[in-house]
């Protein structure tokens, strides 16, 4: 079945009407998963690349129309953050993660993770994907979650007044990114984020996990 073969009959017979209104009556169609497939966009193609995208564009274009449906999953939100990203040691290492040789992402950083931010997802405003993105970062370690807590009150944290003690290097650079998402601060750049003496492989996919719910929300890291 062709993507034409979907639209009601009487809509096509528009067509002869003229192309405005044929198109008007497009627009009036609701949009459903299927039609939303990769394989009815003019980019798309039989043979998948190493990601196991079967596009011939390096991103989508057509993103945030799939969203909604289901039709796109985390790869195409990381290659699109990727996409716009001049750092290329960052994009480099970011694509890497997801060879499909080597694809393994990791929703959360340990076992505290997980049921810690599934409790901020219930207090705080999952419809604000900087704070999320900023909370996701600060309880992937107890310890960390520890200290921020206290100042993490009514859909805000107040960064001014926290002031961490015994903290690893891991968890002072999820304090300083969450830092930079939420107050536009520069403490590292991406491409320090790409260093592995910085973040480790497992901590740098939650950083991008971080980035894709910055952009894309909440939802995006359980696809």
């Amino acid at each position: 079945m062709s993507r034409l073969d979907k639209i009601p009959e009487a809509v096509r017979d528009l067509k002869t009407d003229g192309e405005a209104a044929f198109m008007q009556a497009l627009l009036e169609i609701e949009p459903d998963e299927d039609i939303m497939s990769c394989e009815y966009c003019e980019y798309y193609r039989v043979k998948a690349d190493r990601f196991g995208r079967k596009c011939r564009i390096d991103y989508c274009p057509c993103l945030k129309e799939r969203i909604p449906y289901g039709a796109a999953g985390y790869i195409d939100f990381l290659i699109d953050i990727c996409h716009e990203c001049k750092e290329m040691c960052f994009v480099k290492r970011a694509l890497r993660t997801i060879d499909r040789k080597t694809y393994s992402v990791s929703q959360f950083l340990n076992r505290f993770h997980r049921p810690a931010f599934e409790a901020v997802r219930k207090e705080f405003d999952t419809k604000n994907p900087t704070l999320m993105a900023t909370l996701y970062l600060l309880t992937a370690k107890e310890n960390l979650w520890k200290q921020v807590r206290p100042h993490a009150q009514k859909n805000k944290v107040n960064f001014s007044k926290i002031s961490l003690s015994d903290c690893s290097a891991p968890e002072y650079t999820l304090f300083c990114i969450a830092k930079d998402m939420y107050e536009g601060t520069s403490h590292y750049s991406l491409d320090d984020l790409a260093d592995p003496a910085i973040a480790s492989n497992k901590l740098f996919s939650i950083i991008c996990n971080a980035f894709v719910i910055r952009k894309f929300g909440v939802g995006a890291i359980y696809i």
